[in-house]
């Protein structure tokens, strides 16, 4: 896998689920729950090579950009959690954080390895979309024979 094999296309992506780690010329291969070990490389021309972002395998599963996203939090919010973590400091026997400890949690509560096994454990939007599409319209139209549903 030479990057500068990269320079002959608009980008390669690898992914280390395919043993052979072939390039994939302008297609991206697919996530998997183990890619938050070694998440999909990108080789784009004129530029470094780089691993994809938790946003862009999201994009790729179909979501819209920011999906899941944690944007600015009430005072009601961090009460609730600041009281979530107190009850378990206290039924764990554990200390108490700091209400600059909470927000800071508040700020990213899952790293960025979460978020890639996320993204690789689940599925592609567009497909469950077009799957359930068809079973709403098997099930209105009652198309179904010897138990075998018919498209």
């Amino acid at each position: 896998m030479d990057p500068r094999r990269a320079q002959r296309a608009d980008w390669y992506s690898t992914n280390h689920t395919h043993f052979d780690k072939r390039l994939n010329k302008n297609v991206f291969g697919t996530l998997s729950k183990c890619d938050h070990h070694t998440p999909p490389t990108v080789y784009q021309r004129g530029k470094r090579p780089r691993y994809i972002t938790p946003g862009e395998a999201g994009r790729l599963q179909g979501f819209p950009p920011n999906w899941g996203k944690i944007g600015a939090i009430s005072e009601d919010e961090f009460e609730f959690w600041r009281d979530v973590w107190n009850d378990y400091a206290r039924i764990f026997e554990k200390r108490r954080k700091s209400d600059k400890q909470v927000r800071k949690w508040m700020s990213a509560p899952y790293s960025r390895q979460a978020e890639y096994a996320m993204w690789g454990n689940g599925v592609a939007l567009p497909c469950v979309q077009f799957i359930l599409d068809r079973v709403a319209s098997v099930l209105k139209t009652g198309s179904v024979e010897n138990g075998v549903l018919n498209f």
